[in-house]
């Protein structure tokens, strides 16, 4: 015989009733201060406080507003440093690929200290004090500059940048809990962070081809850079900020504390794509501007089309993360990637070809790869930003302390690899890195449905709750949420 049980709860109240049918569901409708969430209905991923997804309420004004003001300060700030991170290994050919080590290297020891240094900075002051290392190593990256100089500032902003990407993370994990969804925040911050890579590249471009030498582009991009950091420094705190000021935690508890996070199963599947957005970071920035043979025009002109498409990404993601989840993302982006290696390879091998010696269509070529590494990097961003936001939002610190410290691992070790190792080679290690990182992450997803059925199944079951299944489902520690109202049924086969 099937049994039929439906449930409603408001607030900590549940009614439940009985009736025959033969299958199991988990709930189907969603209310939220009285508004109906399809897309939590339609969600299967857990938070970490229970079975149900994390709920939403629609976004406010105030909300989008906030989020735009710093995304736009972001994309100030970065205009000035992308450009000059991508003319690093061309302009210092010896120390260019040590440079981008160093900074993704300690990038990954700011990343874990940085929770413990958030309660005497705040969430805003912690922004506004990294942001002045990145303004400082735009004036290091001057042709001029002695290695060893270039090198100290490398680090200084790689420090300062784990606690900056931290606690933009955790900024966005606080405005989400107020209402909106991860991929709608998501989608909106790095959609409009990403015309950095627009408007930088577009400035370099215009200045290179007016005959500005690249130390007057330099000085230049560290006047828009320092804008970026003032508008960082007038914005407005989030709403729930005060709560990083009273987590005083000391390093070693903070390390255990993301070590903890991160020996989650869950987490481990997840880290392969942490990883492999630093390794294909490190070969958009580091590897792909040495095959444009020292011509700065035209790296400007390929990270102008890497700009204009990464935009194009981060606006495309994030509505699709919402509507249909990770999985047509992950795929796009293995096969962007076989794309763009097999186009490299042909341009690097095919010299000798009339089509390819053509200097027009080979520049068109590796402009069209730049686009193409804009979604790439850009899918990997938002895949992993999301997914952490979408299933981990009650432990988002300390798992952005290990986002970024695997992050920033994989990109050091592929720039380590890449002063040694061809061009082709590292495609090989790339292409290999993301397979591996792919397959965990549908390995992830498959794991976390299986945990919402056996979930189900263990409160429809409630074999030692006295009272039976109705006892069972009011006992349960199902995630909290204002005014959140859960109804829908569970149906079992009992025997």
């Amino acid at each position: 015989m099937a049994r039929r049980t439906s449930f409603v709860k408001q607030d900590d109240e549940f009614v439940t009733t009985a009736s025959v049918s033969p299958r199991v569901t988990v709930p189907s409708v969603v209310m939220v201060d009285g508004v109906p969430d399809s897309e939590l209905a339609k969600s299967t991923g857990p938070t970490m406080a229970g079975l149900l997804p994390l709920a939403s309420r629609p976004p406010t004004r105030a909300q989008n507003l906030q989020v735009i003001y710093l995304a736009v300060a972001f994309a100030v700030l970065f205009t000035a440093f992308n450009v000059a991170q991508t003319f690093l290994t061309t302009l210092h050919a010896t120390s260019g690929f040590a440079s981008l080590g160093m900074v993704y290297g300690t990038f990954a020891v700011g990343s874990l200290i940085a929770p413990a240094l958030g309660p005497y900075f705040g969430v805003k002051r912690a922004l506004f004090c990294s942001s002045i290392a990145y303004v400082v190593f735009v004036a290091a990256a001057q042709e001029s500059t002695p290695s060893w100089l270039l090198l100290l500032a490398s680090a200084w902003e790689g420090l300062s940048g784990g606690l900056m990407w931290i606690f933009q993370g955790v900024w966005l994990a606080l405005i989400t809990e107020q209402g909106g969804s991860p991929g709608y925040f998501s989608g909106l911050f790095f959609t409009i962070f990403s015309f950095n890579g627009v408007a930088g590249n577009a400035i370099a471009l215009i200045a290179l081809l007016n005959d500005v030498d690249i130390a007057t582009l330099l000085w230049m991009l560290f006047v828009i850079g320092a804008i970026g950091s003032v508008m960082i420094y007038f914005m407005a705190d989030v709403k729930g900020s005060e709560r990083v000021l009273q987590d005083k935690r000391s390093v070693s508890d903070i390390l255990r504390t993301v070590r903890d996070a991160m020996s989650d199963p869950n987490v481990w599947l997840l880290s392969g794509y942490f990883s492999v957005q630093g390794v294909g970071l490190s070969f958009s920035f580091g590897n792909y501007p040495t095959l444009l043979q020292g011509d700065k025009p035209l790296v400007c002109g390929v990270f102008l089309c890497y700009g204009v498409a990464s935009c194009v990404a981060a606006f495309v993601s994030g509505k699709v993360f919402d509507k249909v989840g990770a999985r047509p993302i992950v795929i796009l982006h293995v096969i962007l990637v076989i794309f763009n290696f097999v186009m490299i390879f042909a341009l690097t091998t095919g010299g000798g070809d009339s089509s390819f010696s053509n200097m027009p269509a080979r520049k068109a070529l590796f402009a069209l790869g730049g686009a193409v590494f804009g979604v790439i990097d850009n899918l990997s961003n938002s895949i992993n930003n999301m997914t952490i936001i979408e299933l981990f939002s009650a432990n988002s610190a300390p798992l952005f302390a290990g986002y970024r410290f695997v992050f920033c691992i994989g990109f050091t070790i592929a720039a380590a690899l890449s002063m040694g190792l061809g061009t082709i080679t590292m495609m090989v290690f790339t292409f290999l890195w993301l397979c591996m990182a792919a397959v965990c992450y549908f390995w992830l997803r498959i794991r976390i449905s299986n945990e919402v059925t056996l979930k189900a199944l263990q409160r429809a079951a409630a074999p030692d709750t006295p009272g039976g299944f109705d006892d069972a489902v009011a006992s349960s520690p199902l995630p909290s949420a204002p005014s959140r109202t859960v109804s829908g049924e569970i149906e079992l086969e009992e025997v």
